[in-house]
């Protein structure tokens, strides 16, 4: 979400923007851990 967010931004301010999708993933927190900072 982080990801999409910031690229919509830089696409309105008239950039262009390339996402590797499988560059980018979420933390891997541990079982039972539903917030990690």
């Amino acid at each position: 979400m982080c990801v999409e967010a910031h690229m919509r931004e830089m696409i309105e301010r008239g950039f262009e923007v390339a996402v590797v999708k499988d560059a980018t993933a979420g933390a891997k927190a541990p079982e039972g851990v539903t917030y990690m900072y």
